[in-house]
């Protein structure tokens, strides 16, 4: 398959749309995102056998240990370190699924260049915190403030207005109603401004060799600061252990989809930018839910970084999951595009505000406009 200019986008015939090939394309048609990735500057060369074998300390709780290398991932002998590595071959190595399968090998050759050591240490403590869920709350009770003022109500009824036939076409098209389609683009890359430039390898791959350890600094952190009350409790422990768990298999999941797609397009895994929890382009899809993307203006090609594929990509997603007009099925969809309750009491509040101020400005130019 033809690929692009590595710094706009890949594209892919969407003659090719069955749920494999649709899976296939779906993070080859988001490079046109990774125009910052110009700026990084990746070794074209492996590191020679003396550095390999350099014997490195063992990562512990304290960030500055953490750095992506063969030696956390692999043992002595080759073998992976743990259950999450073994997994994550599996998924790399099977002969069915989404792209091409990616060898041991091949996995190792990343791994050897300078670009992969990032590890994103702060982004992956947020995640591991036992208050990460507390915290995310409060950044979308935060962002629901922001965007209700003045300057973003009114930049989302311009986006109404210029892109009117266009969310017009979608909402017919999926029964997706245009404004939750507007407020969910503008919750998610502020329409179009920020969708992040961290490398979505070094996302996951850091999330699976160092959440547990990042737990553990945060449990540190909140001890020092006599705060014990999310982790006294055994239930508590458990549950917070169960989550962390949850987090890698989906990282594992998001890494592998990741892998096989570049191979399958000839793409550089590494190029590939995103937000802090890798979630990519401006409908911040993550990953494995790429297969929900659209070629919105059915010109052969999908690129989330353009308005007709993204708008159409955001309806079809909350199509999938059962979105209707009535409040509770809005919710429900919108839930599973973000599963924070203030995530969708932010959206549902700023989708209905900039609608009806939205219709209320559209009545009275149409009116001024039959005056004269």
């Amino acid at each position: 398959m033809k690929m692009a200019n590595l710094h706009r986008s890949s594209r892919i015939s969407s003659a090719h749309l069955s749920l494999h090939h649709a899976l296939l394309i779906s993070f080859s048609i988001l490079i046109h995102s990774l125009c910052a990735a110009q700026d990084i500057e990746i070794a074209d060369s492996l590191r020679n056998q003396a550095q390999d074998s350099t014997p490195i300390s063992a990562p512990t709780s304290d960030p500055a240990s953490w750095k992506i290398h063969r030696s956390f991932i692999f043992d002595s002998l080759g073998q992976p370190v743990d259950v999450f590595i073994a997994d994550l071959l599996a998924h790399l190595q099977d002969t069915t699924g989404v792209g091409l399968p990616v060898s041991k090998q091949e996995f190792c050759e990343i791994l050897d260049r300078d670009a992969a050591e990032i590890v994103y240490s702060r982004q992956l403590i947020k995640y591991a915190t036992p208050k990460s869920i507390e915290i995310q709350k409060n950044d979308h009770l935060n962002l629901t403030k922001i965007r209700l003022k003045k300057k973003y109500i009114e930049a989302g009824i311009e986006f109404h207005q210029i892109h009117d036939s266009l969310l017009n076409a979608a909402d017919n098209m999926y029964g997706v109603h245009r404004k939750d389609i507007v407020a969910i683009l503008m919750w998610e890359s502020n329409l179009g401004k920020n969708y992040g430039q961290y490398q979505i390898f070094n996302i996951f791959l850091g999330q699976i060799l160092f959440l547990d350890l990042a737990y553990d600094h945060s449990i540190e952190v909140l001890s020092s600061k006599g705060d014990t009350t999310l982790f006294d409790e055994i239930d508590e422990v458990r549950r917070q252990k169960r989550r962390i768990k949850n987090i890698r298999e989906r990282a594992i999941k998001n890494l592998a989809y990741l892998l096989r797609s570049a191979k399958a397009s000839q793409t550089d895994p590494l190029l590939f930018q995103g937000s802090w929890g890798g979630a990519i382009g401006y409908t911040q899809f993550m990953p494995f839910r790429l297969n929900l993307a659209v070629d919105g203006d059915n010109n052969g090609e999908i690129d989330l970084c353009t308005w007709s594929d993204a708008i159409h990509s955001v309806a079809n997603y909350l199509k999938y999951f059962g979105y209707r007009n009535s409040l509770a099925k809005r919710r429900r969809a919108i839930y599973k595009y973000n599963p924070m309750k203030s995530y969708v009491d932010g959206v549902i509040t700023y989708a209905d505000r900039v609608w009806e101020e939205y219709q209320t400005k559209k009545l009275k130019l149409q009116k001024t406009s039959s005056l004269k």
